[in-house]
């Protein structure tokens, strides 16, 4: 009976360790929580969407927020006429293919048996040999000759209307709001305290957390619109971008955020006249300045040329 008494306290005595450590193990996962919410940045990050999708409803008491995550204390409203109309895939598609086709270059060429080098004399007599009939060495059979119907130099770029260019733009910012992954923010350039890559990544940590991250990299995915700085703004930094006209390397001024983010491979800071259906789709979260969205809203809410 002794020794019965003598395992029995030593079951307790390991259910007791037992207990300590699932405590522990409580403990630690509520530092895990605790973590979770530190990274979890401004993005309400919806898993479904809101049933009042579509309704065309405005966004009100949307807060402003820093670069670095702080909020400013203002507010702004998101348009229900741009940011929360039907999602159409089937209009989505259609701007985001004739984006595409509008880019391609369109300088494939291949040369047709008049344009292959090579002489243009008889390989052989027509009868005698017993062989097939074989006129000239460049035709598009014969080893090294030209190609039959091949690509030619010619422009991919395809008709849309812009009245359906715009609702594509619409339907694009739609769904962003939708997933809760647009953030409002003041300005790329005073708010970022040095132009460097690694003080811009810290920031996106706190603003946008782990919901922006690139599927399976350590990289946030983010586009960023923006209003650039002019050469009255204190600070503006000088760099080249390319002229869409000429091609050619011209010189502009970036903000402290452009700069910085030239170094991130899944940011892209840009223009707000440059935001496009293809980009707003292409990158997880979308911030844009206070700046830029009041031109945005105009310039969307702009009659259509006719």
């Amino acid at each position: 009976m002794a020794k019965g008494g003598d395992e029995t306290d030593d079951d307790d005595e390991d259910e007791d360790e037992t207990d300590d450590e699932s405590e522990d193990d409580d403990d630690d996962g509520d530092d895990d929580d605790s973590d979770d919410l530190d990274v979890a940045g401004v993005l309400p990050r919806r898993e479904t969407l809101p049933e009042t999708q579509g309704d065309m409803l405005d966004v009100v008491n949307v807060p402003v927020y820093t670069i670095s995550g702080e909020k400013t204390g203002e507010f702004v409203t998101l348009p229900g006429r741009i940011f929360d109309v039907p999602l159409r895939v089937d209009v989505a598609q259609r701007v985001v293919v004739w984006q595409r086709n509008k880019k391609r270059r369109g300088l494939h060429k291949t040369k047709t048996r008049a344009q292959v080098k090579g002489t243009t004399r008889k390989a052989r007599p027509q009868k005698g040999s017993g062989r097939a009939r074989v006129g000239d060495l460049r035709a598009p059979q014969m080893r090294g000759g030209g190609v039959a119907h091949g690509p030619v130099v010619r422009s991919h770029a395809t008709k849309l209307q812009r009245k359906v260019r715009k609702l594509g733009l619409k339907i694009a910012l739609s769904a962003k709001a939708a997933e809760g992954r647009v953030v409002v923010i003041d300005n790329c350039h005073e708010g970022v305290l040095s132009p460097k890559t690694k003080w811009l990544d810290s920031a996106l940590d706190k603003l946008l957390g782990v919901g922006a991250l690139a599927a399976g990299e350590r990289q946030h995915s983010v586009l960023c619109a923006e209003l650039p700085p002019t050469e009255d703004t204190p600070g503006a930094l000088k760099g080249k971008r390319r002229d869409p006209v000429s091609s050619d390397m011209v010189d502009c001024l970036e903000s402290n955020g452009k700069r910085a983010s030239k170094n991130l491979p899944h940011v892209h800071v840009m223009h707000q006249k440059g935001l496009n259906v293809y980009d707003v789709l292409r990158y997880r979260s979308l911030a844009i300045t206070k700046g830029a969205l009041a031109e945005l809203i105009a310039r969307i809410d702009a009659p259509v040329k006719r």
